[in-house]
């Protein structure tokens, strides 16, 4: 249900036969989505996933999908080529975003939840402006309509707050920097 989905069902349609090999998904893991961040992050793809899934598909191994019932038995019936055509592209439109914020450091930002959640409230700052920070400790608390979400330092370092206590913040944007 999401716009990949969708891009490889038009890859499929409209040019299968020039590629190299069939579209593939690289998808969360199939299960509830967890509150606690560390089980979170264990079942979101990450770049070693994404890495492994490249290497996957550029062998020729065409696993289908952990979900149950998905790829057991079917087989491709035989189709013509398609012609290509070109697609329409709709002219840029001014961005309304804030101008991007100054990074001296490593950003801490506000992490990607699901598809339902879009921005939080930072409602707690664990750590104060310049205090040392080791990686993985535990520096704020965003609170999203879902869950209170410990934000983590990416490394070690001094931390340098861009965001206040009770600011809403919108998922990937940066509150904090590590220098």
């Amino acid at each position: 249900c999401g716009i990949g989905a969708e891009l490889a069902q038009a890859m499929n349609e409209l040019c299968f036969d020039a590629l190299d090999a069939p579209p593939q998904r690289l998808h969360t893991e199939p299960v509830s989505h967890p509150f606690a961040p560390s089980l979170e992050r264990a079942m979101l793809v990450h770049v070693d996933a994404i890495v492994a899934a490249a290497h996957r598909t550029v062998a020729g191994d065409t696993l289908p999908s952990r979900r149950h019932g998905r790829g057991e038995g079917l087989a491709r019936p035989a189709a013509p080529p398609l012609p290509l055509r070109p697609v329409a592209t709709p002219a840029a439109k001014p961005s309304s975003a804030p101008a991007p914020l100054p990074v001296d450091g490593d950003p801490v930002t506000m992490p990607w939840g699901d598809l339902t959640v879009s921005e939080g409230r930072l409602i707690r700052w664990v750590k104060g402006e310049g205090e040392p920070v080791v990686a993985g400790e535990h520096i704020a608390d965003i609170e999203t309509d879902k869950a209170v979400v410990e934000i983590e330092a990416p490394r070690a370092g001094t931390i340098g707050i861009l965001r206040p206590q009770d600011a809403v913040v919108k998922m990937g944007e940066m509150i904090a920097v590590i220098r």
